[in-house]
């Protein structure tokens, strides 16, 4: 009886975390709309897109060249999404 009431214990508790970690996660969406700003600031950032790296949803931030301030500024995730600096060269319009 004891070993019942401790394993719907456990269950209870594994389901009220995955409840809160789902109520709390933010979509790749709303992550673009929070981050977009602070990410374009950065000197040789030419553009942020949503993509995928390795079939999951990821952030892509395309720049002009790869440099040391780049690699330092950008963070390799932003609100649980993989980022991915991609060297794109100036972005013009034709």
């Amino acid at each position: 009886m004891a070993m019942k009431c401790g394993l719907l214990i456990l269950v209870c508790l594994v389901l009220v975390i995955i409840a809160t970690i789902l109520s709390v996660a933010m979509t790749i969406e709303e992550a673009l709309k929070k981050h977009t700003e602070e990410l374009l600031a950065t000197p040789g950032v030419v553009g942020i897109g949503q993509g995928l790296c390795d079939g999951m949803p990821c952030i892509k931030v395309l720049v002009i060249e790869r440099t040391p301030e780049i690699e330092q500024r950008i963070p390799d995730t932003v609100e649980g999404y993989r980022v991915e600096v991609e060297v794109t060269g100036r972005i013009r319009a034709q």
